[in-house]
């Protein structure tokens, strides 16, 4: 995720918080229901950033005005996780949830005095569309672990946007949503 500086002076101290993270679940009917991830990391935490080489121990970082940053909010290669100050919090994977909402929260200060804060509302869509049947094994021959990986990599699908999951028919295409209520 970027964040970019309009202004002409810096942004100090400038932090991005992940206030609220929930995983949606499909159940054997098609209807999704959210599952609160904040309750196992216990309270909002700071994210790190991707240049973490410029941040300090608290996960803040400096924006020159007219420039950018970029937070590394999660990842996913075997395992989708929240890169945290505290350290990565993985979502709950048992229940197989590929659709993941959140609220970003970002502070800072200019010339010493606190910014307004900015709020991020979105999702990410996280799955990886080999076939099970097709993960370590291709035509009765076991892969090799190069080609295992390199597989992984190219059937992963990942969207990240704004606004509400719900309304992308791409992601209802791929978890074969056609109606929903959340429950």
């Amino acid at each position: 995720m970027e964040v970019h500086n309009d202004e002409e002076i810096p942004i100090t101290r400038c932090f991005a918080t992940l206030e609220v993270a929930d995983d949606v679940h499909i159940n054997n009917a098609n209807v999704p229901s959210t599952i609160p991830l904040i309750p196992s990391v216990k309270k909002s935490q700071r994210i790190r950033w991707e240049e973490e080489h410029e941040m300090n121990e608290n996960c803040e970082i400096t924006i020159m005005g007219g420039a950018s940053r970029h937070i590394s909010v999660a990842s996913f290669t075997n395992m989708f996780r929240y890169l945290l100050q505290g350290g990565d919090i993985e979502t709950h994977w048992e229940m197989g949830t590929p659709v993941h909402t959140l609220k970003i929260r970002i502070d800072g200060y200019f010339n010493e005095r606190q910014m307004k804060p900015l709020f991020f509302e979105g999702y990410i869509y996280a799955a990886n569309l080999t076939p099970p049947d097709d993960f370590i094994a291709r035509k009765g021959k076991f892969k090799s672990k190069a080609e295992e990986t390199n597989d992984r990599i190219r059937n992963l699908r990942m969207i990240f946007k704004s606004g509400e999951w719900k309304n992308d028919n791409e992601i209802k295409k791929y978890m074969d949503v056609k109606e929903y209520s959340l429950v």
